[in-house]
């Protein structure tokens, strides 16, 4: 294409930006309309309006020119989760009454929440796991024992129908709340540290194995992740957004369970005792819980197709500017005129599907483009055909179906206020919020960081087991650091706590077969850490992130020493991202 024709583009594109975003100003700012040019007829408004349009599309071009749409189509086929930023999350408790709960009831991933409103908005969430509802609710927690062998004693209610519902369901699932350092040690030491579970329920005692704990940090997705993104980066990325979602442990095994009473025991014995300052509370166990996160589906303003117009601006339908964000276009289809029946369904350019085999819904796509907007991240649509070229105007209007969030609005919510059901939702019980909102975090638009994101990709499990690149590597992954935020410092502390990490290879038989593997050790010290538990968590990210770097013919085990303390942590070889059993 022609400098001349990639102006004149670009300066279309300039001024429908100014146009639409100007638009979104007046909307709410009535008294800049004149300054806008949305209601004058002066040509000085309009001319320093073309002036300023075709100064920015130079600009542009020249942008264009130091080749920052290279790695930003590398970065949406390499790293897309890059690209879509982190919605608000949050842990949310439901507290079903228990004379009304008889049986197990399953709330569904992905169940419509809604927060009280905020300038006349009620903001949406949606739950990220399953949650089973039990007839049972916990009345105390104590810790008492030898100090030596101390022992977790959580005691529960139940009602005539737990008695049946309790085994049926086959285990119970608590989130740990509190203080972060000490909920990450009671968790360490539940799943680690705990010798047997002793379930005393009116009838004769039950004894299950420590094993029968068990973490639950990674039983469902909090953020919407690419299909095209390795797993373990979500892992990753959730445990620095939000790392109360890690905090989550289930007692399994209660199938054979004889509930004889109204009133069950668990009795958790522990081999060694808690450190100094750990203390616990009824407060800190907690059933019924699940994180949630602020997407929701909804439709755009119809997108009208102009000619010689090569970006669409993609707007939620039905909320003012600064009430809702796009995070992800999930549909695109383009409409004829009245009466055409003739549609033209566009895809993902970047996601490499195979071409569709049908006369109407030919091989077209489109690219997305995001840029930083008078109210949040905005996001674009470009329309493509096969070999870049454009698609004839069959259609006059683009249907856009989008998942969004509330952006910034979110951030005026508190604990408690995401306490409703929300749209098209079935009855749930009473809910609410117990840990605070975090705060949405905006898509990298720094393109050194996206060529670090797209080099990272190319590491194998050799140059990773080094402390500075695997330092380095985590780091990627502290998008509140990314963005300044104060939980960053925190992240950072963490990952600058891993002092060394030694890797050696070893041969082990496995299956009656030998296989060559990795076993690395990573020295983390904790005077960087709130806790021990803080410890563990990193260890099973490392364990997740480093196993994701083995060949499936291999295997790798990861050592965690904590020092000055000498505690040592292990995690069972891994094949991939298989335990071996």
């Amino acid at each position: 294409m022609q400098p001349q024709q990639r102006l004149a583009e670009r300066l279309r594109d300039e001024l429908s930006y100014l146009h639409d975003a100007g638009r979104a100003v007046v909307d709410r700012h009535p008294q800049l309309a004149p300054l806008l040019g949305a209601t004058s007829d002066d040509p000085d408004v309009r001319h320093l309006t073309h002036a300023f349009a075709f100064l920015t599309a130079r600009i542009q071009l020249r942008l264009d020119d130091a080749a920052p749409e290279v790695v930003s189509g590398l970065t949406q086929v390499l790293a897309p989760q890059l690209l879509e930023g982190a919605p608000a999350t949050s842990i949310v408790e439901f507290t079903p009454p228990l004379r009304a709960t008889r049986s197990v009831r399953t709330i569904p991933r992905g169940t419509a929440l809604a927060a009280r409103e905020v300038d006349g908005v009620s903001c949406r969430f949606r739950t990220c796991r399953d949650v089973q509802l039990v007839p049972a609710a916990i009345d105390q927690v104590v810790l008492d024992g030898p100090t030596t062998a101390p022992v977790l004693r959580v005691q529960l209610v139940t009602n005539a129908s737990g008695k049946a519902a309790i085994p049926a369901a086959g285990e119970l699932e608590f989130h740990i709340h509190g203080d972060h350092g000490i909920a990450t040690t009671l968790l360490l030491w539940l799943v680690r540290r705990c010798s047997a579970v002793t379930i005393a329920a009116g009838g004769a005692a039950t004894r299950l194995p420590g094993s029968a704990v068990v973490a639950r940090s990674d039983r469902g997705a909090i953020l919407e992740w690419p299909g095209r993104a390795p797993p373990v980066f979500r892992r990753v990325l959730e445990a620095f957004v939000q790392p109360a979602g890690a905090l989550f442990f289930a007692v399994r095994g209660l199938e054979g369970l004889e509930v004889a009473s109204d009133r069950i025991e668990l009795a958790f014995h522990f081999r060694e005792p808690l450190p100094t300052g750990v203390s616990v509370t009824r407060e800190s166990l907690r059933l019924h819980c699940t994180p949630v996160v602020n997407l929701f589906a909804a439709p755009a303003i119809p997108v009208r197709i102009e000619p010689g117009r090569t970006r669409h601006l993609v707007r939620p339908s039905g909320f003012s500017p600064g009430h809702a964000e796009v995070a992800r276009v999930t549909s695109v289809v383009g409409l004829g005129r009245p009466g055409d029946p003739r549609r033209r369904v566009y895809r993902d350019f970047f996601a490499f599907a195979e071409p569709i085999e049908s006369p109407v819904a030919t091989n077209h796509s489109y690219v997305i483009h995001r840029s930083a907007g008078p109210y949040g991240a905005e996001m674009s649509l470009e329309l493509t055909g096969p070999r870049d070229q454009t698609p004839p105007p069959v259609e006059q209007v683009l249907s856009v179906e989008l998942l969004c969030t509330n952006g910034d609005l979110v951030t005026q919510l508190h604990v408690g206020d995401i306490d409703r059901p929300g749209p098209d939702a079935p009855a749930l019980p009473p809910l609410r919020n117990i840990t605070p909102v975090t705060a949405p975090m905006a898509p990298a638009m720094d393109d050194t960081l996206r060529w670090r994101w797209v080099a990272q990709l190319s590491l194998a499990a050799g140059s990773i087991a080094d402390a500075s690149t695997l330092r380095a590597t985590l780091s990627l992954f502290n998008l509140p650091g990314h963005l300044g935020r104060a939980e960053g410092i925190v992240v950072a502390r963490q990952i600058a706590a891993i002092e060394a990490v030694e890797s050696r290879t070893a041969l082990r038989v496995i299956d009656g077969a030998p296989i060559r593997g990795l076993c690395t050790r990573v020295t983390i010290h904790d005077a960087g850490l709130a806790s021990v538990g803080e410890a563990f968590l990193l260890g099973q990210l490392l364990d997740a992130l480093l196993a994701a770097y083995v060949r499936a013919d291999t295997f790798h085990a990861l050592e965690v020493r904590v020092q000055p303390s000498g505690r040592e942590i292990l995690w069972p070889a891994r094949v991939g991202r298989r335990p071996l059993l």
